[in-house]
C-alpha cells in the first residue's frame, strides 16, 4: 500500500521558461553543513551559486578546488554588498543569524537560513517583518521537513490514521555523546503507531495497527475496561530523493514566485519559542512552562 502525494514543488525548469534567468546565489559558512549546500544549489537548474565566503582560507581553498568557477571571499559582507548575488544562504553559527540575516534581507536579498533562525524571538519577528516589508523570501533550513519520510507520517496524521487532542504528550531524546546513532521517531495514536527510523536504509516507516481502548461505563464505576489491538504492519513506499534538494528546490520555486515556503520565518519562529520555554523549564528543574506567545505580539499560537 502506498499513498501518492503531490510534489512539494514544481520542477525548476517548469517554474519560469527555460531561458529564464538563473538565481545568483552566494553561500556564508563553509564548514560543517556548508558544503552540502552548495552541492545541491550547484546541481539544481534556475540556481548558480557565484560566491562562497568563510573566514577559514583553507575551507575556501577546498571550495575553489570543487567549484573553480565560484568566487571565494573571508568577508561575508562583500558577499552580502555584491549586487550579482540575488540570495543569500547563511550556514554560520547561530549567534551570527540574526545579524547578517537581517543585513541580507536589508540589502534587498532573499534569505535561506541555517536552523535555528535565531537565538531569540524577538530576533526572529524582527526579520520575518522585514521579510514581509522588503516582500523577499526568508526561508530555514529545517531540512527534515523536506524529506519524503516525513511527508507520508504528516500526511497519514492528515488522513485520520491518528488523531491528536489537546492532551498530547511529546518526549525528546537527545545525546550528541552516545556511542550508537540514533534518529528514530515513535507516533503512538489510539488506532495506529508509526515507527520512523530515518537509519533505516529502505522501510524507513512502518505503520502498525496497534493500540488501546479505554472503556469507562457507569457499571464499572470502579473499574476501567482496557482492550489491546494488535493487527497489521506495513511499510509506504517512499522517495529516497534527498531531503535537502527537496529544499533547495523549494527555495528557488518559492523566490520565482514569491510565495511563503513551508519552512518559513513563522515556522522558524515557532521552533525558537519552543526553545525558549525549554530553556526556562530546565533552569527551573523541569517545571512546566508554558511558550511566551506574547513575545511574539500574537503571531503564533503555540
Amino acid at each position: 500500500m502506498a499513498l501518492e502525494l503531490e510534489p512539494l514543488c514544481a520542477p525548476a525548469s517548469n517554474i519560469l521558461p527555460i531561458n529564464a534567468p538563473a538565481v545568483r546565489v552566494g553561500v556564508i559558512g563553509y564548514g560543517y553543513w556548508g558544503p552540502n549546500l552548495v552541492r545541491n544549489l550547484a546541481e539544481v537548474e534556475g540556481f548558480r551559486v557565484t560566491t562562497v565566503s568563510d573566514m577559514s582560507e583553507s575551507r575556501l581553498a577546498l571550495a575553489r578546488a570543487r567549484y573553480p568557477s565560484i568566487t571565494t571571499t573571508t568577508d561575508c559582507h562583500r558577499l552580502i554588498d555584491d549586487p550579482a548575488v540575488d540570495a543569500v544562504v547563511i550556514m554560520t553559527p547561530v549567534s551570527t543569524h540574526y545579524p547578517l540575516a537581517l543585513e541580507a534581507l536589508q540589502a534587498g536579498k532573499h534569505v535561506l537560513v541555517a536552523k535555528p533562525i535565531t537565538a531569540s524571538s524577538e530576533h526572529a519577528v524582527h526579520l520575518i517583518e522585514e521579510a514581509e516589508r522588503r516582500d523577499l523570501v526568508l526561508m530555514v533550513d529545517h531540512t527534515f521537513v523536506y524529506t519524503d519520510a516525513v511527508r507520508r507520517i504528516k500526511d497519514l496524521v492528515d488522513k485520520g490514521s491518528l488523531v491528536f487532542e489537546n492532551n498530547v504528550i511529546a518526549h525528546h531524546h537527545v545525546n550528541w555523546l552516545a556511542p550508537v546513532k540514533l534518529r528514530r521517531t515513535l507516533v503512538c495514536g489510539d488506532r495506529q503507531m508509526i515507527v520512523y527510523d530515518d537509519i533505516e536504509p529502505s522501510e524507513k516507516i512502518k505503520v502498525y495497527d496497534r493500540g488501546v481502548t479505554l472503556t469507562n461505563g457507569p457499571e464499572r464505576v470502579a473499574e476501567t475496561m482496557i482492550g489491546y489491538r494488535s493487527g497489521d504492519m506495513w511499510a509506504p513506499q517512499i522517495s529516497l530523493t534527498e531531503g535537502l534538494k527537496v529544499e533547495v528546490q523549494h527555495f528557488l520555486s518559492c523566490i520565482r514566485e514569491r510565495r511563503q515556503p513551508l519552512s518559513d520565518g513563522e515556522a522558524g519562529l515557532r521552533v525558537v519559542t519552543l526553545l525558549e520555554a525549554a530553556t526556562r523549564s530546565l533552569a527551573q528543574r523541569g517545571q512546566p512552562v508554558e511558550p511566551s506567545v506574547e513575545l511574539a505580539r500574537g503571531r503564533i499560537a503555540v
